[in-house]
């Protein structure tokens, strides 16, 4: 999603940004058979725009339409060199702010 979004970690990874994430959690709901075709949906869940931290949720879903999966991650992105937090170039907020968004996205100023 990111890198149809302009913003792939390649770019990313050439000024010596990349993601980190503190917590992953994933739940199962429905069965998912070798050789199934799954659609994955990602949408933004929370985004903080002073520290670049961020959520994500990733529903995944059966060929039929049934949802057998919810992976929730909370992360933030971290200057590979310094090994700290760091937030996105200014010029990328545009892409973040673009960035599909659930029904209860929660935004953060501080």
């Amino acid at each position: 999603m990111l890198k149809e979004m302009g913003l792939s970690l390649d770019k990313i990874a050439e000024i010596n940004i990349g993601p980190v994430l503190f917590r992953e959690e994933l739940v199962y709901l429905r069965e998912i058979h070798l050789n199934d075709f799954v659609k994955v949906t990602v949408v933004m869940t929370r985004y903080n725009t002073v520290n670049s931290r961020f959520s994500f949720r990733h529903e995944i879903y059966r060929s039929d339409g049934t949802k057998c999966a919810v992976v929730t991650v909370d992360g933030a992105w971290m200057d590979i060199e310094k090994r700290k937090l760091t937030v996105l170039p200014a010029e990328w907020q545009s892409i973040v702010s673009h960035l599909p968004k659930s029904d209860d996205f929660e935004e953060i100023n501080g």
